[in-house]
């Protein structure tokens, strides 16, 4: 199936179909666009996981209604989408609590889709007669008739495993939960926008429960994790895990009431890379100094005892955000500047109360 927007993707004639690209034309792709500023790509395939109660569709609910306004959601844009969050999860019940506090009118929430199950390549087969695989088709069929790409959620990825004879895909099966990605991947490939929700592994070593091949096939997988009091977070924690092909790693920390609506007045307190080193530079540059790679990584490990290995890491992480540009003044030598998108970075973080939620915000606060 051609990919919204991307007609003449494909080559027209070869030994496979329309499965050969059009070179030309891949190179020719615009750059990508974020659905959400800096986290989620546009037309890609995501998963966020948690464990259970650790607030996964409610936040997906507030993400969803910021995307279907095009409204920005926890500080950052968003691009405005046609929005379908699929549920076989929640009662109507809870559903009707997240769509009053989150204001979902402008979302659909389709409670009867069929299994995300593909029988292989039936998705690009126009003459595909299955009535589950056709009802995905029609999805993207209406968004291309509308030039539009749909954001599509699901939720729970373990409720859409269904298999052509009947029986539940083995989570714990790369064979059987391929086959169940492979359609979400086609969904994807034909333009829209998903994202999973998906459970974590009962273990603290795993992070996402079941097969390796549904962290594979993603394009980026974020976890959810709760507070804990025992170590002194209030917090709850939106961060990346395992991979993101197309932003930064990123950290978030969250205000949600008991009730487990996430607040209006959400706070952003720290993001990656690691705002010490931005703030380091920049209190050098409104003194009129440059700072090189050796000075910054020695003071950043003698402050918050990391490693160099890291320190470089964000270094790396913050040049390719745009938020930090550097001149090499001689061999081996490097000074940093600030970008003006990193001090835009910075000054977002100067919110009210930010300093009070975060000991290494507190740690730095001369600095600014």
């Amino acid at each position: 199936m051609q990919p919204i927007g991307n007609p003449n993707l494909y080559k027209s004639k070869g030994p496979h179909r329309n499965e050969i690209l059009n070179i030309e034309a891949l190179q020719s792709l615009p750059p990508v666009e974020f659905l959400w500023e800096g986290i989620i790509a546009d037309g890609t395939l995501t998963a966020i996981v948690a464990k259970a109660g650790n607030r996964k569709t409610t936040f997906c609910h507030a993400l969803a209604s910021a995307v279907s306004r095009g409204e920005s959601f926890l500080g950052r844009e968003t691009k405005r989408r046609k929005v379908t969050i699929f549920d076989k999860e929640n009662s109507y019940s809870f559903l009707s609590i997240l769509s009053k506090a989150n204001d979902l009118a402008q979302v659909e929430i389709d409670t009867g889709a069929p299994s995300l199950f593909a029988r292989p390549n039936c998705f690009n087969n126009k003459r595909c007669g299955d009535e589950d695989c056709n009802y995905y088709k029609k999805i993207i069929e209406h968004a291309k008739i509308n030039n539009e790409k749909p954001l599509l959620v699901f939720d729970s990825l373990s409720k859409f495993c269904g298999l052509s004879d009947g029986r539940i895909a083995n989570e714990q099966s790369n064979t059987e939960m391929t086959a169940v990605m492979e359609r979400l991947v086609a969904l994807r490939n034909a333009g829209a926008a998903i994202i999973l929700i998906h459970h974590s592994g009962k273990s603290e070593e795993s992070a996402s429960r079941g097969a390796s091949a549904i962290i594979d096939n993603v394009d980026a997988a974020f976890q959810i994790l709760p507070p804990n009091e025992a170590e002194g977070k209030s917090l709850y924690t939106f961060q990346t895990f395992e991979k993101n092909r197309f932003a930064a790693p990123v950290q978030l920390f969250l205000d949600i009431t008991a009730e487990g609506l996430i607040l209006d007045k959400t706070k952003i307190i720290r993001d990656f890379p690691s705002y010490s080193i931005l703030a380091m530079i920049k209190a050098a540059q409104d003194s009129g100094e440059t700072i090189s790679k050796t000075s910054l990584t020695q003071d950043i490990q003698k402050k918050f005892k990391k490693n160099k290995k890291q320190i470089h890491s964000e270094i790396d992480e913050a040049i390719a955000s745009g938020l930090l540009k550097y001149d090499r003044v001689e061999k081996g030598r490097y000074e940093y500047e600030v970008t003006e998108k990193g001090e835009r970075f910075l000054n977002d973080l100067k919110t009210e109360g930010a300093e009070e939620m975060t000991e290494v915000r507190d740690e730095v606060e001369v600095l600014f």
